[in-house]
């Protein structure tokens, strides 16, 4: 039972954030490294200590991320106005 609501709850959130996801994942994966830099710098903060090259992958994968989703709705964009011209185009 509680696999069954956790199942309807996480597409519920799935659905509700639907074309919103890759730039949550996106924003958070800059998030993470920049606070990974931030405990590198102070390791007695209580902050996750990461390594740099980790913290900066992390950060060029959120801005990956971001740029890749841009592109997609896009491409998604365009195809549907494609489809669009396509249905309002009389047969000959």
């Amino acid at each position: 039972m509680g696999n069954f609501m956790i199942g309807k709850l996480l597409r519920w959130l799935g659905g509700r954030f639907d074309g919103y996801k890759t730039y949550a994942g996106g924003i958070s994966a800059i998030v993470l490294g920049a606070l990974g830099l931030l405990g590198y710098m102070f390791p007695d903060q209580g902050l996750p200590e990461i390594d740099i090259e980790l913290a900066l992958g992390a950060i060029s994968l959120g801005f990956m991320a971001l740029g890749n989703g841009g592109k997609q709705e896009k491409t998604k964009d365009e195809l549907q106005r494609i489809l669009e011209e396509l249905r309002t185009r009389p047969l000959k």
